[in-house]
């Protein structure tokens, strides 16, 4: 039976201190090594999966050129807020860019706890929560997630972003 250990990606490197589904043999090796044999991951997916967390990092970093250093110059972002149905959408790197500028800039302490990352094929999936205080001084706390799509080297070429937040329902 194929299982995926559920563990938050910067713990991936750590010793696993105990046998899973009864194998001795994995009580010593990182959870990372059992992680891809149990749920018999493919290079590409391993690589895809590694992008996504090389881009968490570098949002977490504030690292702008960080994050576009992994983005195909004509990727698309779908943001979480915006007209109906797909939100803002950014276009290139140059609108992603100046979109992570003014997010930077002005929600400063803006962090994200990432919970897992996941991909298939050429798909991948981060859920995290993000905070930080907005200029209007407004809290955020939100559950989040990120859809992302690869090109077959690798570059995002799709990010659509998607926020739980406070506010009512009609």
């Amino acid at each position: 039976m194929k299982t995926r250990l559920d563990v938050p990606h910067d713990l991936s490197d750590e010793v696993w201190p105990r046998p899973v589904n009864d194998r001795p043999a994995d009580a010593g090796r990182t959870i990372r090594e059992i992680e891809r044999e149990l749920i018999a991951m493919t290079e590409t997916e391993i690589r895809n999966r590694n992008i996504v967390e090389t881009v968490c990092q570098a949002f977490n970093d504030h690292d702008a050129d960080g994050i576009l250093a992994h983005f195909a110059d004509d990727a698309v972002w779908l943001l979480s807020r915006g007209a109906p149905p797909d939100g803002v959408t950014l276009r290139g790197k140059a609108e992603i860019r100046a979109m992570l500028d003014r997010r930077f800039s002005s929600i400063p302490d803006m962090a994200w706890e990432i919970h897992s990352h996941w991909a298939g094929g050429d798909r991948a999936c981060s859920e995290w929560t993000v905070t930080g205080t907005e200029a209007n001084g407004e809290r955020l706390e939100w559950l989040s997630c990120d859809l992302w799509r690869l090109d077959a080297d690798g570059r995002v070429v799709r990010k659509d972003t998607y926020w739980k937040y406070a506010g009512g329902e009609s």
